[in-house]
């Protein structure tokens, strides 16, 4: 048989895609669409920020919305970090942001996380959250990012906020191929994160 011969089952080959009539007529279910027994419904209290420090978190107003269930703050998360950016994740993408954060680097950084009975409910009692906030000088340039010092709460530097780079060994690739020693990228401890 010659090579152009080949039959494939896979390549080259019309697959049917089952729920396109579910999607075009608006049938098809989606995450938001569910309703379960006792379900609470959650909303984020973002940064309005590009840079600051949270000082303090005052829920006392939140809790007396109708229907709260409760709160989860910064420290009652996970702290590993990851790169919610890939999917599937990558070995390219910087893990440089936690589930919520004290110390947000860009605007709309998760702070914390309020329940409620409905979706209105959480979204009030979100809305109800008092945030104090340190205002900090956003970075505006990887010079500024990593200078010493610029390092988030536990000593890791996140150049510029979430993803500023896609890797280290990109980041390091591009300035030890460079002979200028004064390069930004020179001055960043790969080691550090």
């Amino acid at each position: 048989m010659a090579e152009h011969d080949r039959r494939f089952e896979s390549v080259n080959v019309e697959v049917p895609r089952l729920e396109s009539i579910l999607k075009a007529t608006g049938q098809a279910k989606y995450t938001d669409d569910l309703r379960l027994p006792n379900m609470a419904y959650a909303a984020i209290v973002r940064s309005p920020y590009s840079r600051a420090r949270v000082l303090s978190i005052d829920v006392s107003e939140a809790e007396k919305v109708p229907g709260y269930l409760g709160c989860l703050m910064p420290e009652e998360a996970p702290s590993l970090y990851f790169n919610c950016s890939g999917n599937p994740p990558s070995p390219l993408l910087m893990a440089d942001e936690t589930v919520f954060t004290r110390e947000p680097k860009v605007l709309g950084d998760r702070i914390m996380c309020v329940a409620a009975e409905t979706e209105q409910a959480a979204r009030d009692a979100a809305d109800a959250v008092r945030v104090e906030y340190e205002v900090l000088t956003p970075y505006l340039d990887v010079a500024a990012a990593l200078r010493e010092g610029n390092g988030d709460d536990t000593g890791r530097t996140s150049p510029g906020g979430n993803g500023a780079y896609s890797s280290p060994t990109a980041a390091s690739t591009a300035w030890s191929s460079s002979s200028d020693s004064t390069s930004p990228m020179a001055a960043l401890d790969w080691s550090r994160i």
